[in-house]
């Protein structure tokens, strides 16, 4: 993670570098770099969480991690508008970026390094130490071994796939459709950052309630009918209303989706296993955002819409077949790093 954050502080202030000079493609090997690195990132501090928050506060803490990102969005593109508007440039706000990559690093550095090792008594696959494939392939594993972790891989791979169009077709749906100025987008993030926050302060207690695999097929199907909302809207407070209501089916799924692999995959093998997660949604994501600016043109934004709905429907069927049965999640992996189909005490998200 401390690695991480000081090269993307020195790739960022290559952005700025890069956008006073007007090479573009620059930026884009930048961004792909900024990206790749992030890669990793992400992956660790899933499996540092576990390490540093008690297991009966994991549920809070990642609705609490998924809320301050989206605010922290919302606040960052706020602040870089401002920035463009008073200095008519890009740079003052990469070089800002790259502070607050700065700060992270000295955010992750109070951190008790002891916390991110694995304890030599742990038993565990140990297969994943031959190099970079075999790693990838024992975090596979272990979710071929587990229809719960699966369920979760296939389904949230299968909504990225729908979800993709939704955002990459969103200006257009305003612009186009609706025949709204683009400068709508701040009320509409803002409303959708009010709804996350707002759930995220009652995730812990509804997963103490309800059955993670409930919330993830629930939320699942939530985010379908949202979809399908969407294509039909024909005013911008509808927009903004769909949005309000999306925060609240977006923090329990992600929540859930972190709490699973936070408590069912053996600790040597959970940052292997969230990069697994991670590539398959960001692939989908992407290859969703392509064949979605082909199909616009094809068909029309709207009929996107309605063939993105479908595939999150269908995201939300194969979770509630591939689930079916599996009625709680184990607090904890068992020691030779299998994974249970049932268990008792469910975690947070």
């Amino acid at each position: 993670m401390l690695g991480a954050d000081l090269l993307r502080m020195v790739v960022v202030l290559g952005f700025a570098g890069a956008a006073m000079a007007g090479q573009v493609w620059l930026l884009v090997v930048l961004g792909l770099l900024e990206s790749a690195i992030g890669s990793f990132f992400t992956p660790a501090r899933g499996a540092l969480i576990p390490h540093v928050v008690p297991r009966e506060a994991l549920p809070s803490a990642n609705s609490l991690s998924q809320a301050t990102m989206v605010v922290a969005s919302v606040i960052g593109s706020a602040i870089a508008g401002v920035l463009f508007g008073v200095y008519h440039a890009a740079w003052p706000g990469f070089v800002l970026d790259a502070a607050t990559f700065g700060i992270s690093f000295l955010v992750v550095l109070r951190v008790s390094p002891l916390a991110g090792r694995i304890s030599p008594d742990e038993s565990g696959p140990r297969e994943a130490a031959g190099g970079v494939l075999r790693a990838m392939r024992a975090g596979a594993a272990v979710v071929r071994g587990s229809r719960l972790l699966t369920g979760t891989l296939l389904a949230a791979t299968v909504t990225m796939l729908g979800l993709g169009a939704v955002n990459v077709l969103f200006v257009p749906l305003l612009v186009d459709e609706l025949h709204v100025s683009p400068a709508w987008m701040a009320a509409v993030d803002g409303a959708q950052a009010l709804s996350i926050v707002m759930a995220a302060a009652v995730v812990a207690r509804l997963m103490a309630r309800v059955a993670v695999t409930t919330i993830i097929t629930g939320a699942l199907t939530g985010l379908a009918l949202f979809t399908l909302a969407l294509a039909g809207v024909t005013s911008i407070w509808q927009v903004i209303g769909l949005l309000f209501v999306v925060g609240w089916f977006t923090t329990p799924l992600q929540a859930a989706t972190a709490t699973i692999v936070q408590t069912a995959v053996p600790d040597q093998l959970r940052g292997r296993t969230v990069s697994l997660l991670s590539a398959s949604m960001s692939t989908a994501n992407v290859a969703s955002m392509g064949l979605a600016g082909i199909f616009a043109d094809l068909l029309t934004t709207r009929t996107v819409y309605l063939l993105a709905a479908g595939v999150c429907g269908s995201a939300a069927l194969l979770a509630y077949v591939l689930f079916r049965g599996i009625r709680t999640v184990d607090a904890a992996p068992v020691a030779d790093g299998g994974l249970p189909e049932t268990a008792g005490a469910r975690p947070k998200p």
